[in-house]
């Protein structure tokens, strides 16, 4: 919830966005008390069922119930015969990706205390406020236009699992005015409440047709409606007069930007296409009728204002609507959810379609499946690469795109070259650059590098990440660059911690080097971060990461002959090192992660690493960072290089460095709460544990991980 004007400046009784330590809220609907993040909605705590005990013995402050359930009527009888507020909730303008359902959480709430907002026949608190006056402060205006403007750039709605549209999804012959007409689902409540009915939106079809004879008319049905969960109004009539019905689930802002002309009855639509200059027809009163902006068949005596379309979404979306993050469970602002649903968006268009897997080991298939998952695609694994290849041909035939997608550790030779004889995109994937602060044997990964060109720690060929930062012009917003040092920053006490107390003998090489390092008077502390044999960034382009050390190892003692120098390789017991000689006065250390050097960072002189994963986050705390090899981080002007880079002639600041690493590259997964998700969303769960999830949902997601990912067509929802 914004703090700009808090929900308690209208209404005394709504709690503030902490919950309250008073008075609960009743709520009689066990389907409503299981929705997630409840209380954190109304920022109090919900009691179930407050009936069957003495209100006296109960400190109920308010009654809450969900509008269009049978418990809703009883929760407002029983507020009026206690004398008590009642709250009607409503899922927000901004809801989720996919539809309604139990993998689909809502994001936003809306709580009136005096009607709903969508009911024309009486008040209620968002048409009060927009009555009102003296709230139209010009942060919060300034605050609207830029939560405005990241919306019509997100391609935003209230749904937003569907794909977008064609150009010419709305194309004309002679160039005809295209009118796009709403159709809503029967028994919408926002239709009656919307003072209309059936005969309504036959009149809207008519005057349609009517004023615009020469136009081409399109009929949008509702998602619930294509979906096949509800009837429409307007199917069968406009079948009858031979109109055009979209048949496929588009997204609202595609389809809008296409139209010349809107009508609708109380579709949210309609407001929506205001966002984008459009006209708008409105023969219903939804909430944003009646105030001057749309042409309206009906009208309201209460509306009294004029008001602009900015003011309109500033008291709706804003002050009105309260914003829970699905991912961290924690009230956010409206930016933090349109950022959020963004990113869910861009992922799930990314991952349409059909995907042969490849290269995927049978941990890896459940880990990377649910990164590649989409709400209209699905996936197959194969260990033959002959098999994907003739299975993705033969996809490819059918509508939708299909691709190869490849472990890019495990990408089998020519497969680049049979992938383009077929004119099939290749995708090669690797664990993203974000990693655990503490990698433990089993957990699970937290981002996925898709990569169409290479991959980023392979600097051979291009990749997607060094497209990204070489020419990317977002990394000179000033929007996502202030993002970027955000989560810098949130970074930086995570990544930094003392000795782990479970690994003795890496708290033994600590000490030996906090010995060594209170004794080097003055001398400086060089650390050279060494790699694991198994890993393929122990290669680069033109020398072997072996070699590479050596040679950086023989520079450093002739270089630095007084200096205290530390090598450390970074993995878990057990693993295997380059075979390494460490001079009279050298230390080796074996650490798990880079953590514990971090932890001492204003220690150390500097670091140097052939192409190690500890460069990058170094370069986070401060740490100067030389680099013998071609790691990604290389060659932008932050790190001394040996090697020159052609490709990157781009200088970057650290914060864009940042952004194109772990903003706009890879893809981000929680896995408790089954969503995609950024990498802020990363952060604060990485320093948040989560009490462990409820034994059913435990027992679904095993069944999903190790009975459904055996099928040849993974296509269920995750």
């Amino acid at each position: 919830m914004s703090d700009l004007l808090p929900p308690s400046s209208f209404s005394p009784f709504l709690p503030s966005a902490e919950p309250s330590s008073g008075g609960a809220v009743g709520i009689l609907s066990r389907s409503l008390l299981r929705m997630p993040h409840l209380a954190e909605f109304i920022g109090s705590r919900p009691l179930f069922r407050p009936a069957l005990l003495p209100f006296g013995e109960q400190p109920i402050s308010a009654l809450a119930g969900r509008e269009g359930l049978t418990s809703a009527f009883k929760a407002r009888a029983l507020a009026e015969a206690h004398n008590l507020p009642y709250i009607a909730l409503e899922d927000g303008f901004l809801r989720s990706l996919a539809l309604p359902g139990r993998d689909s959480p809502t994001c936003s709430l809306i709580l009136d205390d005096v009607g709903l907002f969508y009911d024309a026949g009486n008040p209620s608190r968002l048409e009060d406020l927009l009555n009102s006056s003296g709230w139209e402060s010009p942060l919060l205006m300034a605050e609207a236009e830029r939560a405005i403007r990241a919306m019509l750039e997100g391609r935003l709605s209230k749904y937003n699992h569907a794909p977008h549209a064609s150009p010419y999804q709305l194309s004309t012959p002679s160039n005809r005015t295209r009118i796009l007409i709403i159709d809503q689902w029967e028994g919408d409540p926002k239709v009656a409440h919307g003072l209309a009915d059936a005969d309504t939106f036959r009149l809207m079809l008519e005057q349609a047709c009517k004023a615009h004879p020469g136009a081409a008319l399109f009929v949008k049905p509702h998602p619930l409606t294509l979906a096949g969960k509800k009837r429409g109004y307007l199917t069968a009539l406009a079948a009858e007069r031979g109109l055009r019905v979209i048949e496929h689930d588009f997204s609202a802002p595609s389809l809008l930007a296409q139209a010349d002309e809107v009508y609708t009855v109380s579709s949210l639509m309609g407001f929506e296409a205001l966002l984008q200059g459009k006209p708008v027809h409105c023969f219903g009163l939804p909430f944003y009728a009646g105030w001057g902006l749309t042409r309206d068949r009906q009208s309201c005596p209460r509306r009294t204002r004029r008001r602009g379309v900015t003011e309109i979404f500033a008291a709706a979306y804003i002050l009105c609507s309260r914003y829970v993050n699905p991912v961290t469970g924690k009230a956010c602002s409206v930016h933090d959810i349109i950022r959020l649903l963004a990113g869910q968006r861009r992922q799930n268009d990314a991952n349409r379609g059909y995907a042969a897997c490849l290269g995927f080991s049978g941990k890896a298939v459940r880990k990377a499946g649910y990164f590649l998952w989409s709400t209209s695609g699905n996936m197959q694994f194969f260990r033959d690469a002959n098999a994907a290849l003739a299975e993705a041909s033969l996809r490819k035939k059918t509508p939708g795109h299909a691709r190869v997608v490849v472990r890019s550790s495990q990408e089998p030779e020519e497969l680049a070259q049979r992938c383009a004889a077929a004119t099939l995109p290749l995708i090669r994937t690797a664990w993203g650059i974000l990693r655990h602060p503490v990698e433990a044997p089993d957990a699970l990964p937290l981002s996925l590098a898709q990569d169409r060109l290479g991959i980023y720690y392979d600097a051979s060929r291009p990749s997607e990440l060094e497209h990204i930062l070489s020419d990317s012009p977002l990394l000179k917003d000033a929007n996502l660059l202030a993002r970027a040092r955000a989560l810098r920053e949130s970074m930086l006490p995570l990544y930094a911690h003392p000795a782990p107390e479970n690994d003795p003998e890496a708290s033994a090489m600590l000490e030996e080097l906090d010995r060594a390092d209170a004794n080097r008077n003055g001398r400086p502390l060089i650390v050279v971060a060494g790699q694991l044999v198994a890993t393929p960034r122990g290669k680069d382009s033109r020398v072997e990461g072996h070699e590479r050390e050596e040679e950086m190892l023989r520079f450093l003692r002739r270089k630095n002959p007084d200096a205290l120098l530390a090598r450390v390789v970074f993995g878990r017991s057990g693993h295997r090192v380059r075979k390494w000689e460490p001079g009279p006065e050298d230390l080796r250390l074996r650490l798990p992660d880079p953590g514990p050097l971090l932890y001492r960072a204003s220690r150390i002189s500097a670091l140097h690493t052939v192409d190690s994963l500890a460069g990058f986050y170094a370069l986070l705390y401060g740490i100067p960072v030389n680099t013998w090899g071609t790691p990604f981080y290389a060659g932008w002007g932050l790190t001394n290089d040996a090697l020159a880079f052609s490709r990157r002639t781009r200088v970057l600041e650290l914060d864009a460095l940042v952004a194109g690493c772990l903003i706009l590259y890879p893809s981000y997964y929680d896995w408790y709460s089954g969503q995609f998700c950024g990498p802020e969303e990363i952060c604060h769960i990485l320093t948040h544990p989560r009490p462990p999830l409820p034994l059913r949902e435990r027992m679904s997601r095993w069944i999903r991980q190790n009975l459904f990912w055996r099928f040849r067509d993974n296509s269920l929802p995750m």
